[in-house]
């Protein structure tokens, strides 16, 4: 089929490729058009998809990308999506029908003489061209909705007539083939008429009533093309504007989008706002923007949008700062005024992790700086446990953290703010941005004195704000409202020698072995992908015969034009060694290293019930939970003695075993990481702030312990609790 796509904006990706599908499989001498509007002859316009010219009439093909189940109930759907949201939609047949019927009288009056008087037929079709499946159906319904792979078929005879509904027309035009809604005259007829008049329009992209006008030109363009952000216009009120982030999860190339990880991330902004709003309301009324968008979590396009209301007369930060002129008390109070929402997200446990001058916006009409792009921010995500940390994939600052330079394996959120605040702060204050050091410079060059209108006040406090070392720093943002006097002074220890020496030490734990040749999976076992870390686990057995289970870290291998991935590599393997040295509460490692395959972890396997499951089971006494209570405090000391943590401790995590009628328990899980070579945490086992892992282990065994004793109702469970909040503390 000659497929002719009016405006490419006005389509959706899984619409655009449905299209596509439709034009290579259609008959060649029938003609599409795509993504336009319509006006009828009243003056209203209609969104259409695609209008299709085909052998005997013309159809009118909307097209519906959804997932879960469909259940038609006389003019209303409802789609109950894979998680089990129940979403109601108005009858799409219903709507279509009524524009079929416009369209009609609009080439009437327009097109049926030129056509010579022949009218044709306007055919409402709705094409499911995603997951979605129809469980229940109506009369009035059913005839016009089809699957995708199915009417990409009606070029064939026999499918046309089983799909379309008949009437008397083909007996018309077989007649009179020269009048086919498809002929080539008919079709010149058309485009001339569509080129001269004003009845079909360019189609625009909306979302939650905001349109798109320029979509190839983005206000803001995010890292590798992952998402850009568009200023939308409502429909009926140009003044009224929001920013339109568009997503494109197919630039994510290092990982696998799952739906899952759509939801983490495209809906990432508004979870924080939620958690926002419920902790501190008036924080989220005075410095974030307002979502209009509605979306379900578990239907989210490849392509999706949000949306966030944007007060009037605000502009982004580094728009109003290239195009204002400031003096320092302007500056000044700028500064103040962007750390201030800061240091209130950072008392609730927020962080931003993500900030520079075009995050932000300047409301002009108050003074003050509201925050966005909050798609990488750290927040008590109770919902979101143990997913991978993509906040380098999605850093659109171009500002590289010196945690990430040196491979520091515990990055707190308000240490990467503080940095962040650093750099863009120095943008304001100075009007320039802050020079990138070199290898053999040992500190951050101030501004020339004629470029400094503070007079060096600020020089220590810039300084302070980008040590490079996380906890020479402000501790938070609160900390530099209480501050604002101080330099840069950002001493590069990322030298050559520190990177061959890393790269030399990693040589050592370098290994000819193939994981998957030596250690063979064992096909009464399903392996287990996570393409998000980079991960395969699968079950196997030793050469003396032992269950063990095996782990590959695909992504996981020295390099050496990133000396952090390095570090982290090194690190990891450090903690491998130690434990295979000393006898620790953990399955036993049976082998480690790097190859060509990544890095792979091999541990014995162990039989067991993890800690979830022994909780639910009935009838613990208070001794067996004291043992067990106590069995894993002292694990947690014996690891950290060894100057090792977990990190990521949870019930799931932990294994009780009997033996003799003796409990005790292993530690699973110890030697994992995600892709960017850090390891796993949860958040509902994690203080809301950020700590280290060694405080996290510790606040989890607070939470763990109150837990294995929780319904117990002997005097010695009030005991032991009081004692472990002890000694979490």
């Amino acid at each position: 089929m000659e497929l002719i796509v009016v405006s490419s904006e006005g389509l959706m990706k899984s619409e655009h490729d449905a299209a596509l599908l439709l034009r290579d499989s259609l008959p060649a001498h029938w003609v599409g058009y795509a993504g336009f509007l319509m006006t009828d002859i009243q003056g209203k316009t209609m969104e259409i998809d695609m209008l299709i010219f085909a052998e005997d009439r013309v159809l009118l093909v909307e097209l519906k990308n959804w997932a879960g189940i469909i259940e038609m109930d006389d003019r209303t759907w409802y789609q109950t999506t894979p998680k089990g949201n129940i979403i109601k939609h108005a009858s799409p047949i219903d709507i279509k029908r009524g524009h079929a019927m416009r369209i009609k009288s609009l080439f009437q009056r327009d097109l049926a003489k030129r056509w010579g008087n022949t009218f044709f037929e306007v055919q409402p079709m709705v094409v499911l061209c995603g997951e979605a499946k129809i469980r229940r159906t109506t009369p009035t319904d059913a005839p016009m909705v089809v699957y995708i792979e199915d009417f990409k078929n009606i070029g064939d005879k026999e499918t046309y007539k089983d799909i379309i509904p008949q009437d008397k027309a083909s007996y018309y035009f077989e007649k009179n083939p020269h009048l086919r809604p498809c002929d080539r005259n008919q079709i010149k007829i058309f485009d001339d008429w569509r080129r001269g008049g004003k009845a079909i329009q360019k189609r625009y992209r909306s979302e939650a009533s905001y349109i798109i006008p320029e979509l190839n030109e983005p206000a803001f363009k995010g890292p590798k093309g992952v998402y850009n952000e568009h200023i939308g216009e409502h429909i009926r009120d140009a003044e009224d504007k929001a920013l339109v982030r568009i997503w494109n999860f197919n630039n994510l190339h290092n990982v696998d989008t799952t739906m899952t990880l759509r939801a983490f991330l495209g809906l990432r902004e508004e979870r924080a706002i939620r958690y926002i709003r419920k902790t501190d309301r008036q924080l989220s009324d005075d410095y974030l923007l307002n979502f209009k968008h509605d979306l379900n979590e578990d239907s989210l396009p490849v392509d999706m949008a949000e949306v966030y209301a944007l007060p009037p007369m605000v502009e982004r930060l580094d728009d109003y700062l290239n195009s204002s002129s400031l003096n320092p008390e302007d500056r000044l109070a700028i500064i103040r005024s962007v750390i201030t929402p800061l240091a209130s997200m950072h008392a609730i446990g927020v962080y931003h992790r993500d900030l520079s001058t075009a995050r932000l916006w300047w409301d002009k009409t108050r003074g003050a700086v509201l925050i966005s792009g909050l798609l990488s921010s750290k927040f008590p995500d109770m919902g979101n446990t143990s997913l991978a940390d993509l906040r380098q994939e999605l850093n659109s600052t171009r500002v590289e953290m010196p945690e990430d330079s040196f491979g520091t394996t515990e990055i707190l959120g308000q240490a990467l703010d503080v940095f962040q605040l650093g750099v863009l702060t120095y943008e304001i204050a100075y009007g320039a941005k802050l020079p990138r050091p070199k290898e053999s410079w040992k500190e951050w060059p101030g501004p020339a004195p004629e470029s400094d209108p503070f007079e060096g006040r600020l020089h220590s406090w810039f300084q302070k704000a980008l040590e490079p070392e996380a906890n020479d720093r402000f501790e938070n943002a609160g900390q530099m409202l209480e501050a604002l006097a101080q330099l840069v002074n950002l001493q590069n220890i990322d030298t050559n020698e520190d990177k061959q020496r890393v790269l030399d030490e990693l040589t050592s734990y370098g290994t000819q072995v193939i994981p998957m040749m030596v250690f063979l999976q064992d096909p009464n076992f399903q392996p287990e992908q996570d393409m998000v870390r980079q991960r395969l686990a699968y079950r196997s057995n030793t050469a003396e015969g032992k269950a063990c289970t095996v782990r590959i870290f695909m992504a996981a291998r020295p390099n050496p034009d990133n000396h952090g991935q390095s570090q982290r590599l090194l690190h990891f393997l450090n903690r491998c060694k130690t434990a295979s040295n000393n006898v620790l509460p953990i399955p036993k490692l049976v082998d480690f290293g790097h190859g060509m395959n990544g890095t792979h972890v091999v541990q014995e396997y162990v039989e067991g019930i993890n800690l979830e499951t022994w909780m639910e089971q009935k009838g613990k006494t208070y001794e067996q939970r004291y043992e067990v209570a106590d069995e894993i405090i002292r694990a947690i000391n014996k690891i950290h003695d060894l100057e090792l943590n977990h990190g990521d401790l949870k019930p799931e995590n932990i294994l009780v075993q009997e033996n003799d009628r003796k409990l005790n328990i292993l530690l699973l899980d110890m030697f994992d990481m995600d892709f960017s070579g850090l390891s796993p945490s949860n958040t509902m086992y994690s203080p809301k702030s950020d700590v280290s892992a060694s405080a996290r282990d510790r606040y989890a065994v607070y939470l763990l312990v109150d837990e294995i004793f929780g319904g117990c109702a002997d005097k010695g469970c009030l005991l032991y609790t009081s004692d472990a909040a002890d000694d979490a503390n």
